[in-house]
């Protein structure tokens, strides 16, 4: 438990990092409504799985939304496909 204690007191002595790291990947930003009715995405290069079925799904504007599950269910999936990342293989993806 000392040992513990000891590395997080120097995890924690560590600074701090100021400013804008340039070499970060910077995220895309996710605008306007979201819809998904029906819709299966096939995500990676396995043809035959279909990993995330959503049946139905709205998202509106401005609204802040959790996104939890195990691991595998889906989550990183669901915002591939937002940012149009994921093939759609049926249903309806609406965003705008």
């Amino acid at each position: 438990m000392k040992t513990a204690k000891a590395s997080l007191d120097n995890l924690m002595a560590l600074p701090v990092e100021g400013g804008q790291d340039e070499t970060r990947v910077h995220r895309a930003v996710l605008h306007g409504n979201y819809e998904f009715r029906q819709a299966e995405f096939r995500y990676g290069l396995n043809d035959a799985a279909i990993p995330l079925r959503i049946n139905q799904l709205s998202i509106k504007a401005g609204e802040r939304i959790a996104i939890l599950g195990r691991i595998g269910a889906g989550k990183s999936t669901l915002l591939q496909a937002m940012m149009g990342n994921v093939e759609l293989v049926s249903g309806e993806l609406r965003a705008g």
